[in-house]
C-alpha cells in the first residue's frame, strides 16, 4: 500500500476556509480591546479617586471635605488647584478622565478654589453625592 505525503487540494480549501471563518469570529472581538481597557481603566481610577474620597473624610473627620483635603489622597492624578484633577491613561495629548468638585449636591456649582468644602463631585458621565 501506497503512502500518502501531504494533503490533497480538497483538504487544503477546506482547512483555509475553517481559519477564515475562525478569523472572521475572532478578528472584531480583538479590534474593541482598546477601547475596553480604556473603559476598564477609567472606571478603575474613578474607583480610586472614590476611596481618596473616603480616606479624607475618615482622616480629616469631616462629612464634607476641602478639595485640599481630597488631593492628598488622590496621587496620580495631575491636580490644577482649582477643584480639578486630570488624568491621561495612555500618555498621548488627550485627558482621559477628568473629575471635578462640586460645591452642590447635583453637580452644577463648581469649585473654583480648594477650601470649599466638597458636596459631591463628577467624572463627566455621574455625579457623585458626598
Amino acid at each position: 500500500m501506497k503512502r500518502q505525503a501531504g494533503m490533497t487540494l480538497i483538504e487544503l480549501v477546506i482547512v483555509i476556509i475553517v481559519l477564515g471563518i475562525i478569523a472572521a469570529v475572532a478578528a472584531p472581538r480583538f479590534l474593541d480591546v482598546k477601547t475596553s481597557a480604556m473603559t476598564a481603566g477609567q472606571a478603575g481610577s474613578t474607583g480610586a479617586f472614590k476611596t481618596g474620597v473616603t480616606l479624607a473624610i475618615a482622616s480629616n473627620q469631616v462629612a464634607q471635605p476641602t478639595w485640599t483635603q481630597i488631593e492628598g489622597f488622590i496621587s496620580g492624578f495631575d491636580q490644577t488647584g482649582t477643584g480639578v484633577a486630570t488624568l491621561d491613561h495612555d500618555n498621548d495629548t488627550v485627558v482621559d478622565l477628568t473629575i471635578t468638585g462640586y460645591s452642590d449636591a447635583s453637580c452644577a456649582t463648581a469649585h473654583t478654589d480648594e477650601v470649599t468644602a466638597t458636596v459631591s463631585w463628577g467624572d463627566g458621565t455621574d455625579c457623585y453625592d458626598l
